[in-house]
């Protein structure tokens, strides 16, 4: 099974998320106890999350998952033109993810092989800017649309660990997966795996409090008036 390099992400991030919250289990060892997890078109696979405290909320900015593997299929009978897709979701009473999705995020879609940046690797997957309840519970998932020629396989752990910064936020230690390959039944099967969870990590902006953002407009009319006065 091909290995990838976690522990670095959160160090590596551009600048621009100085300020922001993040919540991460690629630094989980891997000890190959859970195979990759293969998404097709017939197959969703998700990861929940919790936020931290901040009362005002937080702007979702990217998801991070871990890819093994991408396979293009080329055959006949085969539907061509798939993509990968990412999305979030809330939660639903059970604790499931809820339709419809809240966002579907930009990213990595197509295979190389395809003309697109989607290949083994951590793949980037940003937000429009979604906003986060404070401790609120939602998922995020990943599958194959628009075709039966791709098979993208995604990263597991067995470990329920995950690194917080600041402290709050959390992975959630239940996997949700969701079958549609079976078409002599009529509903999707649904399995919910605590043995076996995605390799996520979650980027969002703390939202601004009101008497936070008057502040620095009034810090910034001040700094203006101060340049005036010396010109």
């Amino acid at each position: 099974m091909k290995k990838i390099l976690h522990t670095s992400l959160i160090a590596v991030l551009p600048m621009g998320y100085a300020w922001a919250d993040t919540v991460s289990n690629f630094t989980n060892d891997k000890n190959g106890l859970c195979a990759p997890f293969a998404v097709s078109q017939s197959i969703l696979y998700a990861g929940s999350f919790t936020t931290g405290s901040f009362a005002d909320g937080y702007k979702l900015d990217d998801v991070f998952w871990s890819v093994v593997s991408v396979n293009v299929f080329d055959a006949v009978g085969i539907q061509a033109g798939a993509t990968f897709q990412v999305q979030l979701w809330g939660a639903d009473g059970l604790g499931n993810p809820k339709t419809p999705p809240l966002e579907t995020l930009s990213g990595p879609s197509k295979p190389k092989v395809s003309g697109g940046t989607l290949a083994p690797g951590i793949m980037d997957y940003k937000s429009a800017g979604s906003f986060l309840k404070p401790n609120t519970t939602y998922w995020v998932s990943a599958t194959v649309i628009g075709g039966n020629d791709l098979r993208v396989r995604l990263e597991r752990t067995n470990l329920s660990d995950e690194k917080s910064n600041p402290a709050g936020w959390t992975i959630g230690n239940t996997s949700y997966i969701l079958d549609t390959s079976d078409v002599s039944i009529p509903d999707p099967v649904i399995t919910k795996d605590s043995s076996c969870l995605p390799y996520l990590t979650i980027v969002a902006t703390p939202v601004p409090e009101p008497s936070t953002v008057a502040l620095l407009g009034l810090t910034g009319a001040g700094l203006l008036l101060l340049a005036r006065r010396r010109k």
